[in-house]
């Protein structure tokens, strides 16, 4: 995936849809990669506005461009709750969100943020938007959730304390999990590991060669 223009703060368009308590998760995701991004690049790589969102910014499938509003310094992210608009999209129940990323040759043109609140437990919602705004920072998945290939790793078999698991970017966000404490419940991840960090510093290293 193409990293986004890393010289200037990126702004994200929030869906004023957004109850107060899915806002709040939103900008706890933000600040997430904002925490990451500050010591990397000196400044924050988001900053958010919330607003009116128009249907012509929302894409009518995941391989749709040709939807509004979006461009490489900003983009938004999009409150849908129908069940028609999210299966019209070829979306299930199993995906709450989704990350829509257009280019030109091997630029970022312009990208779009789905979410759909409920197909996910309100405790793991920020978990699925940090996931999702790594897609937006231009991180595939950590690794193949069916298999593999010589350029990009397979997930199956991986243990739970392998590194691509372990990353926010890994595919697949249990609803149930046991804790090494003892205590279970949905999977929470609202932290970026080092795989995470170390995928989207490598990512940042060749920006210049394609915004400059």
């Amino acid at each position: 995936m193409p990293p986004m223009d890393y010289k200037n703060t990126v702004k994200v368009r929030v869906d004023s849809r957004f109850t107060d308590a899915e806002l709040e998760k939103v900008q706890g995701a933000i600040k997430t990669w904002n925490e990451w991004s500050t010591p990397e690049f000196k400044r924050d790589f988001y900053e958010v506005e919330v607003t009116d969102i128009t249907s012509g910014e929302e894409p009518n499938s995941i391989s749709d461009c040709g939807f509004i509003g979006s461009s490489t310094g900003q983009f938004s992210i999009i409150r849908e709750t129908s069940a028609d608009r999210w299966k019209s999209m070829d979306l299930t129940s199993a995906n709450p969100g989704v990350t829509v990323r257009c280019r030109a040759g091997e630029k970022l043109s312009k990208q779009v943020v789905i979410i759909n609140p409920n197909y996910v437990n309100a405790s793991q919602l920020q978990s699925v938007l940090l996931h999702e705004l790594g897609h937006s920072t231009g991180l595939d998945h950590s690794c193949l959730q069916n298999g593999g290939r010589d350029d990009f790793a397979g997930c199956l078999k991986l243990a739970d304390d392998h590194p691509y698991k372990k990353a926010v970017m890994y595919p697949v966000l249990s609803v149930f999990v046991n804790s090494q404490n003892g205590t279970s419940g949905p999977q929470i991840k609202e932290a970026l590991q080092e795989n995470d960090e170390g995928r989207a510093k490598c990512l940042y290293s060749v920006a210049p060669d394609l915004y400059d």
